[in-house]
């Protein structure tokens, strides 16, 4: 019974995903029984509609364009506990092909931002996943509050009804 459901509960998430069930997709992840702090090392499981329980982006066709090797997706986001001068904590990461290198700041009820530009690198890519990777820099310049449940990192960008996905890597 408990291997149907296990193999139910996957199917409906590919399925979720991807309409023709495409493998590979989306990203599996664990939720961990632990709490973490938002600084920590995070991979980003992808982008949903606030409220929503599927992920929007990245489009399955990404991880077929890697052979459905998910790990080639790997976009990883560092919120570090080093401090500058002024209070500024380091922000650090990478996407697909491009490093992404700046500072944030924590406030009250939740909230984070980040603080003056954030410099990347600029290697091209695949159109699909240059689009994932630009969609995840500009979220994170955007991104405004974030919860931790378990292992799992919200982080809330533009408006408020789009979120960004994460897993925590330690």
């Amino acid at each position: 019974m408990k291997k149907l459901l296990i193999a139910f509960g996957f199917a409906f998430t590919v399925l979720a995903c991807a309409p023709e069930g495409q493998p590979g997709c989306p990203v599996v992840y664990e939720v961990k029984k632990t709490n973490v702090g938002i600084q920590n090392s995070w991979r980003l499981i992808g982008f949903r509609t606030k409220g929503s329980g599927f992920i929007d982006f990245p489009p399955c066709e990404a991880y077929s364009s890697y052979g459905n090797d998910v790990d080639n997706l790997l976009i990883r986001l560092n919120l570090t506990e080093n401090q500058s001068g002024d209070g500024d904590f380091e922000l650090t990461g990478n996407g697909i092909s491009n490093s992404i290198r700046g500072s944030y700041r924590l406030g009250q009820n939740q909230t984070i931002g980040t603080v003056g530009n954030l410099s990347t690198t600029k290697v091209g890519g695949s159109a699909i996943n240059t689009a994932y990777e630009n969609k995840y820099f500009q979220a994170i310049v955007l991104m405004n509050s974030y919860g931790i449940s378990n292992n799992i990192l919200t982080l809330e960008f533009g408006e408020g009804n789009e979120e960004m996905i994460f897993v925590s890597i330690n």
